[in-house]
Order: structure tokens, then sequence, then C-alpha cells
């Protein structure tokens, strides 16, 4: 049949036969009924000895029943394969070629069988293969939606290009489809996120692929945007990222050290080449189906829409063009099966519009997995990057009424314009170039504790016309952003990151009332409201919610330390996630508590967690959330050191020593900070598996030391790198069971112990 050249992002479909064509060796048994999730012996590991260059994998050279010879297609599909969405009767099928020399288009074909030697093959549209085009307008790239399949069954399946040289194949794929709504059987998937190439290996993916599982689930922060970015990011020959087109990527500096984030389309595009072309990241593409969302540095870090956070609010950051670029690029390269098959990306269209990624699969009677995308809808930031420290946000009489009664905690005030005849004000103004903060805000209410610390400056540059203020008995108290811990103008510190906990809830509850609930949007309401109507509507046994940064909040709890008295604090180690969003995040897990089953399954921290969030000091409102942490990036802890190191307030105050303690602190039974949190790891890397099943939802951890993440472990033996750690919720509770000495004991948040 004739083959349309089309689109093939906007309708490349093949629908698969009742029957399996099979060639001329044949096979008996036509409907691989007993493939199972493992796929039998499919030797898509390599087999024996074959590693990861598929040199046993079936791909090149396979016979197809004595018609036609296929090549080593290596050279030109150079990122392999990879399927994504499985769904009862279908999935998606993706590859990339890369042609030589001004080519543009090319004609692939996509043949799909149901055993590894393609003797039994499945018919595409009528006919044994279906023809694809590559565009070069698309990078080459290639999605096929292949519908029409059995459920809960294994495919194999590989591309073909061929020219007056001969065909070449690339490497074979394997991929599964869901079970039926109705099926009673167990699932099993692990999942994943956070896997920076620069410096660092995918010596987790090694470990991985040695799973049978039925998906993965990739919770973002599949590519990083940045080429090395110091503070985070290392590089070694052959793992960095190195851009083509450097006029079209931003050019940033850190401690006098040059890198790059992206910015052109060729950028992005180049980001997903570069990380793809990893051998481990593309045997677990070949070995299961992915499920994948994005976070953040798909785009650009701590993103909200299409605004970065570069500059810590020093510019205007909204960028829709280069949102654009970033979500084309995802758009291309990720195996996604849009809810309209003839759906295509159209880039001119400014965020949140134009990209849909939220979504919703099922997987038998146990798993209804749900997808958010908490990036593109958010609200910014609570706590504007570029808040003037000094700036009074809650005054004292709204702030007593608010929280019943004036907190100790409350800031000592003055109006600078008309205090002391003005005199402060002057010394705002004053100190704006010595500190460091737009010479605007030398006027209305501020916080009398910044007031001291521009006179201190001023006095140290050498200016002595001010001093001080000592007496506050008479001064209104209030709340404003340096009660948050926001030292300094243009610094994360008390906005993203490190706020003093109960002065920033104060802050969010003022916020959250006068916005409507606006402040704190994370999902924006279209989402929201099928977010809440999918979970409440779902008869699965778990309700397993692909969520992208953690529920369970972080408190660390510095009092009684040897560290300035500023820094004597319960500290929420992270406001950019939900723990900037407490009051949203209650009413949600309020609503979720109704629905039985509900499990979220976490990335983006770097960290292992687990435990039950709950809403509103109310611990029967609750879920449990599993978190993994990255697959190389860097560990949680190592990012609290290096951000420690990099402020001078925090260094000054010895937060770096602090920060290697974190983990202790964040589980300590005496400080009680986290009763909902039963376990902590923030200085290991891995994933996690989870198998679901009428009884009970288990979910095993798989962590390795940071160490390993700068090395390029052997396969062989790399089990003895990982250390697991098991969970376990039992159908019908939202009690957390975690395994010790080979009995699951469960998480009692009044004790804070495993009983």
């Amino acid at each position: 049949m004739a083959i349309d050249r089309r689109n093939f992002l906007r309708a490349t479909l093949a629908v698969a036969g009742a029957t399996f064509t099979v060639a001329a060796c044949g096979g008996d048994d036509p409907d691989n009924t007993d493939a199972g999730a493992d796929g039998g012996d499919a030797g898509l590991d390599g087999g024996g000895d074959g590693g990861p260059d598929g040199s046993d994998s079936g791909g090149p050279d396979a016979d197809t029943g004595g018609e036609e010879v296929l090549l080593d297609g290596a050279a030109l599909f150079t990122l392999s394969v990879a399927s994504g969405d499985p769904r009862p009767s279908s999935v998606v099928l993706w590859t990339r070629i890369e042609l030589a020399d001004g080519a543009t288009d090319a004609v692939v074909a996509l043949q799909v069988a149901a055993d590894e030697a393609f003797t039994q093959r499945v018919e595409l549209s009528g006919g044994p293969e279906l023809s694809v085009t590559a565009e070069s307008r698309f990078d080459g790239c290639v999605k096929v939606r292949l519908d029409g399949l059995d459920a809960a069954s294994t495919y194999y399946y590989r591309f073909v290009y061929r020219d007056d040289s001969g065909a070449y194949a690339s490497r074979v794929g394997r991929t599964r489809t869901a079970p039926d709504a109705t099926a009673d059987v167990p699932v099993r998937f692990a999942f994943v996120s956070c896997q920076d190439i620069n410096g660092r290996y995918y010596n987790p993916y090694k470990r991985l692929v040695e799973e049978e599982l039925d998906f993965v689930v990739h919770l973002g922060d599949y590519v990083y945007e940045t080429t090395g970015d110091p503070s985070f990011q290392t590089t070694s020959p052959g793992r960095l990222v190195e851009f083509t087109d450097l006029e079209g990527a931003i050019e940033l500096e850190e401690d006098g050290e040059v890198f790059y984030a992206a910015s052109s389309l060729s950028n992005y595009r180049e980001l997903y080449r570069i990380y793809r072309g990893d051998v481990w990241l593309q045997r677990v593409h070949e070995r299961y189906p992915m499920i994948v969302i994005w976070d953040d540095h798909e785009f650009a870090d701590d993103c909200h829409g299409d605004v970065t956070t570069m500059t810590a609010g020093r510019e205007d950051e909204a960028n829709p063009g280069r949102r654009a670029r970033a979500n084309q690029a995802w758009f291309e390269y990720m195996p996604v099966d849009w809810a309209d098959p003839a759906f295509e990306y159209d880039a001119s269209t400014s965020a949140p519009d134009g990209l849909t990624i939220y979504r919703d699969l099922r997987f038998g009677a146990n798993v209804h997995l749900v997808m958010t995308d908490l990036r593109l809808f958010r609200a910014d930031h609570p706590v504007p990057e570029d808040a003037f420290p000094g700036r009074v946000v809650v005054e004292e009489g709204a702030l007593a009424a608010q929280e019943g009664t004036l907190p100790e905690w409350a800031e000592a005030y003055i109006d600078v314009d008309t205090y002391a005849e003005g005199a402060y004000a002057e010394a705002l103004a004053a100190g704006a170039a010595v500190v460091g903060y737009d010479e605007s805000h030398a006027t209305g209410l501020v916080a009398v504790r910044y007031v001291n610390r521009v006179v201190e400056a001023l006095t140290a540059s050498g200016d002595t016309r001010w001093t001080g203020i000592s007496d506050l008995s008479e001064l209104p108290r209030g709340l404003a952003f340096v009660t948050l811990g926001k030292a300094s103008p243009y610094s994360s510190i008390g906005s993203r990151y490190l706020a003093v906990r109960d002065p920033y809830h104060a802050y969010a509850r003022a916020r959250y009332a006068a916005s409507g609930g606006a402040s704190e949007d994370m999902l924006g309401a279209t989402q929201e409201a099928w977010f809440l109507e999918t979970m409440r509507g779902s008869d699965a046994t778990w309700k397993v919610w692909g969520n992208e940064f953690c529920l369970v909040s972080r408190v660390v709890d510095t009092r009684g330390f040897a560290v300035p008295p500023d820094f004597q604090q319960a500290f929420l180690l992270s406001v950019e996630d939900w723990d900037g969003c407490p009051n949203k995040r209650d009413e949600l897990l309020g609503a979720l508590s109704e629905v039985e089953g509900v499990v979220a399954v976490t990335g983006d921290i770097h960290a292992f967690f687990a435990g039950t969030p709950w809403a509103a000091g109310d611990s029967s409102k609750r879920i449990v959330e599993l978190v993994g942490s990255s697959i190389s990036s860097a560990t949680y802890q190592r990012l609290l050191v290096n951000t420690a190191a990099s402020d001078p307030a925090l260094r000054d105050a010895g937060a770096a020593a602090l920060a290697l303690l974190v983990n202790d602190l964040l589980v300590d039974p005496e400080k009680a900070s986290n009763p909902h949190l039963g376990y902590a790891s923030i200085n290991q890397n891995g994933f996690v598996v989870v198998d679901a099943s009428a009884d009970a939802l288990e979910a095993t951890y798989f962590a390795t030391d940071p160490a390993n993440a700068r090395e390029d472990l052997p396969a062989a033996g790399i089990d003895a790198e990982f250390e697991q750690v098991r969970f376990r919720v039992p159908a019908g509770s939202a009690d957390l069971y975690r395994e010790i000495d080979g009995t699951f004991r469960r998480w009692d948040s009044d004790t804070l112990a495993w009983v």
C-alpha cells in the first residue's frame, strides 16, 4: 500500500493486524501469549558477554527469512531506539537517523515482531512494515504510534534504512503493552530522575537493566541545560556537553569560570543527542517503554512557566522563545503519546499553552499512573529573588489578626520616611551602592534589623554619619523578608532555599488569602481539576501520582548549635518545591487523603525519602510518598554543602559543616521536626523499583555511593555497589512500613520510630 510522506509527529500511526506475518523459518506460537513481562529469552541485555554494544541483541544482520540481509546501522541510528506511553492496545516507538553531508529527509521502515528473531512479524497497516519519513526539520527524529496490539504483550521492533548500498537496521528494541484495566495482575516498574551527564556516569542504569520491569517512569531532569555550572556540575573527557552553536547559547560566569546555558533550538537538540548517546541510557530505552515528564532543567533551573532564575531577579527573565525551543526539542525526542494522535507542537504558541504533558495511563486493575506538570503552569516563587530584605510585607495589626496573637519572632520596623526625621531613609539611600540593592527601596516600612545591617556596612566603609537603632520598645513589629531568612537581595537564600519555617508559613498564609490561592498555584486550574477528577474517579487499587518534587516537608532545626543567633532557627531547606506552597499542598493532601490507595512517586531532590505527608497538622489526612534519588546528579547533601560554601553569610555562619549533619537532623527524634518523614538518605544516587498488586505496593530503593558517579564502573558485579532498602504499603491503608531485619515495621509518627 502507498504510505504518504506525512509529518512524522503529526499523523504517523501504524495499525497492527490481527495476525502475524510469519517468515519462512516460521514459528508455531503466533500470539506469543507467554512472552511475559520479561520477554522470555529476549537477550536485549546483550546476551552473554555481548555487552551494551548489542552484538548479541538480534539487531543488525538479523535474518528476515532469507529475503534481505540487514547491515549494521549503528552509524545511522546513533541514538538507538526507544518506546513510550504503553497502553493496552498501543505504544509509541521512536528513533532518529543521522544522515551524512547535507542529506535532508529520509524514508525509514518500521518492522515489528512478537519475537526477537523477527520470525513472527506483525502486519502494520496491512503490510510487513511501515514506511515513515524522518524529516530534517524535526532533527531526523521519527515517532510512530503503534495501535491495534494485544494487551500485556511483549513486542520487538527495529527501523531499517535502505539505499543503493544495502539495508541498514537499528538495534532491536523491546516494548510491552499495558494489561487491560480489568486484569488483576501485578505491575512492576522503576522510577528515576536527574541524570546529569557532565562529569558523571550512569552506573545505576547498569543495575536497573538487570530488573524485569513493565515500564520505567522518568520524573524529569532528563537533560541539564548547562555545560558545566561550577555550582553543581563538573566535567571530564567524554562526559561533558559542548555546544556547536555557541552564538545561540547563553554565556555565563561563576567564580571566573565561563560556561554556557542552552537557548537556541540547536542547543536543546544537542543536549538530547549527547545525553541519549550514552550507551546505558540507550539500553534502558531499548529494554523498557518509558513514561516521561519534565522538571526544570529541560528548560532552565528552578523555572516557572517561561521564566528562568539565572540572574536571581536582576533582570526580567521571561523568555517565551527559549521556552518554546526547549519544548520543541523535548517534543521531538520523547516517545510521548498525545491525546490527539494528530497533535503537532506549534512553537509559536506561548507558554503554558501549546504543549500539555500531563496525562494518565492505566495498568490493569491495580495501577493507575497519573503524571503531572509542576513547571509550565506554576506561579512564581512566593518570595521574589530580588526582594529587598528589609521590606515589611505583613504589618503588626494584620499579623496579629492572622496568627491570633503577635508571634515572638515578629520584627521591629520603622517608617524610614518619618522616623528620626527621615535620617534612615538617607542611610538606606547611601547604603544601596555599598550593600548592593536598588536605591528606590530607601523608603516606606523597613525592618530595624536590616536598617542596622546597612548602617554597619556604611560604618565599615568609612561612612560614620549614622548609628544603629537600639531602642525597639515602642516600635511596631511585623514580618519582613529578612524575617524569612533573606539576608541579601538578588539571592536564592530566603527566597528559593533555606527559609525560616514559622515566619515563612505566616507570610505564605497572608499571600494565599490575599491572592485567593493564586500565590501557590502549582498545577493551574485546568490541570488541578483534571488531576483531582482523575484520582477520585479511578477504581484502581493504587493511584500513583508521578510528582516532580517533594511533598514531604524537610525542616532542619539548628537551635542549640554554635551558630550566630540569626541562624538558630527551624529552617525549611527548600521553598522552591511543595514546601514553598504549604497551603496549596494542604488543600491537595486533604482531598487526596479521601481517595484510597494514593501513593506519590517523586524525583528532583537528589535524595531518598519515604514518608506520609499530611495536611494542616492532621495526620489522618495523609498519603504515602516515595522519593527516589538522582541517577547521576550531585546528591542533595553535596548541593547543600555547595550552597553553604558559596553564600558569604552562610559560610561565615558555619553552615557548610551543618550541611553534613542534615540527614541526621531531618530524622532526629529529639527535634521531631519532621514527624511525617520516616526515612532519609541524602548522600546516595540510585533508583526505585515498585511492585504493585491487589494486596500491597512495595518499593525497593537501590542506592549507591555518590563517588561512583565519577567512575565508569564495570557492569559485571555492579550489584555489589548497591544497597537495598524496602518499603511496603498495604492495600486500603495509608501506613508506611519498612523492612528491618526481615520484618516489615510501621512508621509511627507519634513515637518517631518503626514499630
